[in-house]
C-alpha cells in the first residue's frame, strides 16, 4: 500500500462534538466518471476521503486522485477482496487521527448532508442512552426507485421493516456497508471485518459481532440514499431478487454456510439460513444467465462453507 498523504482537513458543515470523519471509498473497476462525482460528494462532506484502490484503473484517474489534497490513496496492487481493503482504509484513518468512518461502494450515491444527518442521528440515539454500533440509512434500488427495507431476523423468518417513521430509527441486526457510520472507537471494541470472507455477508458477520459485545445497530429512516444492488433486479414470484454474477453467488453460499461455524452469529439466523440455502440456491440459478454455471459455483461456495474455506476463489474454479 502507498504512504497516505495527510489531507488538508477543512471545516465542513459538521457538528463541533463529532470530532473529524472520513470516508472510505474501495474502487474496483469503476465507472470513473461515476466515482469521480461521488467523490466531489463526499469531499464536500468530511475531513478527508481514503480511496482504496482493488484494481487497476486509468491515468486519468489516478492523476485525479493523487492531485486531489483531501484524497488520501492507497493500493492494494491486487484484488484481495472488499472486507481487507475496507481494514486498509481502517488503518490509513486511524494513522491521520480520524474518530468516524462512513463507507461507501462505488456505485453510491449519498446526498450532500449524508454525513452530517448520521452524525445528528448518531448523537440523538447516544443522548438517548443507546450504544450505537453502526447506524446507516435507507437504501433506494437505482434499478426500481423503490427503497429497501430494513432486516431484522427472527425464528423461522426474517422479517422486512418497511414501516418506519419518516424521522424514525429501527434497530436491525446489520446494515449494509455502503452508506454506514461508524465509530473508529467502536472498531477499536468490535474489531475488523472479517477479511477471510473476502466479499459479501461481511455486513452481516460484523453485525452480528457487533451485538454479541453489546452495541445496536440502527437504519436510520430520514437519510436515503441511492444504491446499485448487484447487476440488476428481477421480479419473481412477486419479490424483487438482485442478480449477481456466479462468482458472487459462490462468495454468498459460501459465506453463508461460513457464518454457521460462529459462535456469536444468533441460532435463530443460522436455523433461517439453512431453511432458506436450497430454494435460494435454486431460485438464484433460475434467474441468471447461465444456470449452469451459476449452480455449479454456488454448490463449491456451499461445500467449501463446509470445509471452512475462505479467502479469494481460485481462478480455476471461475470457468
Amino acid at each position: 500500500m502507498t504512504n497516505p498523504k495527510s489531507p488538508r482537513l477543512k471545516s465542513p458543515d459538521l457538528d463541533p462534538s463529532s470530532s473529524s470523519v472520513f470516508a472510505i471509498v474501495v474502487i474496483y473497476l469503476p465507472d470513473e466518471e461515476k466515482i469521480q462525482s461521488l467523490l466531489h460528494t463526499l469531499i464536500i462532506q468530511c475531513n478527508g476521503v481514503v480511496v482504496v484502490l482493488n484494481s487497476d484503473i486509468s491515468d486519468a484517474l489516478r492523476n485525479f486522485l493523487a492531485g486531489n489534497p483531501n484524497i488520501c490513496l492507497g493500493e492494494t496492487f491486487d484484488n484481495v477482496g472488499l472486507a481487507s481493503a475496507q481494514n486498509s482504509g481502517i488503518a490509513i484513518v486511524r494513522q491521520l487521527g480520524g474518530d468516524w468512518i462512513v463507507f461507501f461502494d462505488q456505485d453510491s450515491s449519498p446526498t450532500a448532508d449524508h454525513v452530517a444527518r448520521l452524525l445528528a442521528a448518531n448523537r440523538l440515539l447516544a443522548s438517548q442512552g443507546k450504544v450505537v454500533g453502526s447506524i446507516g440509512p435507507r437504501l433506494i434500488d437505482v434499478h426500481t426507485g423503490r427503497p429497501w427495507p430494513f432486516y431484522k431476523a427472527g425464528w423461522f423468518r426474517m422479517t422486512e421493516i418497511s414501516d418506519v417513521p419518516e424521522d424514525g430509527f429501527v434497530e436491525v441486526d446489520y446494515l449494509w456497508s455502503s452508506g454506514s457510520l461508524i465509530s473508529v472507537a467502536t472498531l477499536a471494541k468490535v474489531g475488523l471485518f472479517d477479511a477471510a470472507m473476502f466479499i459479501d455477508l461481511v455486513d452481516v458477520e460484523w453485525g452480528y459481532r457487533a451485538s454479541d459485545r453489546g452495541f445496536t445497530n440502527f437504519g436510520c429512516n430520514s437519510v436515503e440514499m441511492n444504491h446499485s444492488l448487484g447487476e440488476g433486479c428481477t421480479w419473481f414470484l412477486g419479490r424483487r431478487h438482485p442478480k449477481y454474477s456466479a462468482t458472487r453467488n459462490y462468495y454468498y453460499f459460501r459465506n453463508s454456510i461460513y457464518l454457521l461455524w460462529l459462535a456469536h452469529i444468533p441460532s435463530f439466523w443460522k436455523l433461517n439460513e439453512v431453511l432458506r440455502v436450497t430454494p435460494r440456491l435454486l431460485l438464484y440459478s433460475m434467474i441468471s444467465d447461465a444456470p449452469l454455471k451459476h449452480l455449479r459455483l454456488s454448490l463449491l461456495g456451499v461445500w467449501h462453507g463446509l470445509v471452512r474455506k475462505t479467502g479469494k476463489l481460485d481462478e480455476a474454479y471461475s470457468f
